[in-house]
């Protein structure tokens, strides 16, 4: 496991240009932002963590992009919204990073990039990506999967049996055969 305080000052150009990978586990009650909506951990809990380092250079153009690709996993217990009892929710990230010179550079392009743009730095904190990336990865509403929220409306998969109307275009019809 990479020491953490190594992981807030990372050199994502020279990791790139390496083509380094970075694995670790990391224990869930660290990530304190993560720990605001989830339930005190136990020391088992841990986020298991891979990062891959490249470079890429796009058709048509001299100089290569750095990129990281970052997979994470990690189960944080929260409070069901319907029992208000404690669940498991599985966490699970896989996302690819390009990148940039600038702040300017980075908003520009991400408007039109299928990947994320960052800006590229030397001292890169991946600690705040993964937190970030799992706190992104929470659901909107812990719920176990038998759990039925008693305020909420007819789940889309019930189907709702509406009241059988006649059809207007059928007394129509019936007019049409008749002459």
């Amino acid at each position: 496991m990479k020491d953490l305080k190594n992981l807030q000052n990372l050199d994502v150009h020279q990791l790139a240009a390496r083509q380094e990978n970075l694995e670790g586990q990391t224990e869930l009650g660290v990530f304190t932002r993560l720990m605001v909506d989830a339930l005190p951990v136990s020391a088992s809990q841990v986020v298991d963590w891979r990062v891959s380092c490249f470079q890429r250079t796009p058709v048509g153009e001299r100089q290569a992009q750095d990129w990281l690709r970052l997979s994470a996993n990690a189960v944080a217990t929260q409070t069901c919204q319907s029992c208000l009892e404690p669940v498991d929710v599985q966490l699970a990230v896989d996302r690819v990073f390009r990148f940039v010179a600038s702040e300017e550079e980075a908003l520009r392009q991400d408007e039109e990039a299928d990947e994320d743009v960052l800006v590229g730095a030397h001292d890169f904190n991946l600690f705040d990506l993964i937190e970030d990336e799992l706190i992104l990865a929470l659901p909107f509403v812990a719920r176990h999967g038998g759990c039925i929220d008693q305020y909420a409306g007819p789940d889309e998969s019930e189907e709702v049996s509406e009241p059988s109307r006649p059809n207007p275009f059928a007394a129509l019809q019936a007019l049409k055969t008749k002459h």
